[in-house]
């Protein structure tokens, strides 16, 4: 039994006893529905934000298809996010992989928008 009172981290446990570690990762390809945004920290890091689409389709049961959108705002940190502002623009077509972070959600249109922080320096 672990009686520690919240001053130690405690491990997650796998099934055979072994630590687990969690991976978070997303690759998400889609087009920008605006052009970038680019500014800039009081350390002088650059940070770029855009969003990008990804469209999704299903067939009802009826046999009818619908199709839907989902918008992610992606934000890029240090030279990546430079490279972004320079050669993105609304209609780019992209594949951004890195960690999803959720800093805002919300809703607008009947539509979820999340939020997605950008941590490798893969931008296809």
């Amino acid at each position: 039994m672990n009686n520690n009172n919240g001053s130690e981290k405690q491990n997650h446990l796998g099934r055979n006893g072994s630590k687990t570690r969690h991976l978070n990762m997303t690759i998400l390809e889609g087009h920008l529905g605006a052009d970038p945004q680019m500014r800039y920290l009081p350390t002088g890091t650059p940070i770029t934000k855009f969003r990008i689409g990804t469209n999704y389709s299903w067939t009802t049961a009826a046999g009818e298809v619908k199709a839907a959108t989902t918008w992610t705002v992606i934000e890029f940190i240090g030279k990546i996010a430079e490279i972004a502002n320079q050669y993105l623009q609304t209609g780019s077509h992209v594949v951004v992989e890195g960690r999803l972070r959720p800093l805002q959600t919300w809703e607008h249109e009947n539509k979820f928008v999340n939020c997605f922080i950008r941590q490798s320096e893969r931008l296809c």
